[in-house]
């Protein structure tokens, strides 16, 4: 048993976005949400991080109400949100950006998201060929050089 979606309403102020989604997604599988724009996949997944003020409905997780949840709890508990935005740090590599990520009691870690997305794992490499280059010519300085992780400077 893991997430379970019963009859979930949702709103943003008095407009009904969600009308009553049933869905349920067991350990270890991967779902898509696919849509038209509008069709409310965004607000789904806000509503299971807890970041839509107005929600009706049974929303659980390994049993457990998610309900009124604070998002940083729902993390805790493993559960995470990739918003469809290119929200990244744009000064930053992939591999940056994937390090601000990562969680040490994970059981995903960075060398498997290089197995599902073996382009970014090539890209790596121009990537630090290229920071090498920047380096070189001084044009920027290198983003640990103040000692603290990537993490730390940007929270």
């Amino acid at each position: 048993m893991s997430l379970r979606i019963e009859n979930l309403r949702a709103w943003y102020g008095n407009a009904q976005v969600l009308h009553g989604v049933n869905l349920s997604i067991d350990e270890g599988e991967a779902i898509a949400l696919v849509g038209r724009n509008g069709s409310g996949r965004s607000t789904l997944a806000k509503a299971i991080m807890g970041l839509v003020a107005r929600c009706e409905g049974s929303l659980t997780y390994r049993g457990v109400s998610l309900i009124g949840i604070r998002p940083f709890e729902l993390a805790r508990r493993g559960i995470g949100y990739v918003p469809e935005t290119r929200d990244v740090f744009p000064s930053l590599s992939v591999h940056e950006n994937l390090l601000l990520g990562e969680r040490r009691a994970s059981r995903f870690s960075i060398d498997d998201a290089y197995k599902l997305f073996p382009r970014a794992r090539r890209t790596r490499s121009r990537e630090s060929r290229c920071t090498l280059r920047r380096r070189a010519a001084n044009a920027r300085p290198c983003p640990q050089a103040d000692g603290r992780s990537i993490a730390r400077r940007h929270r």
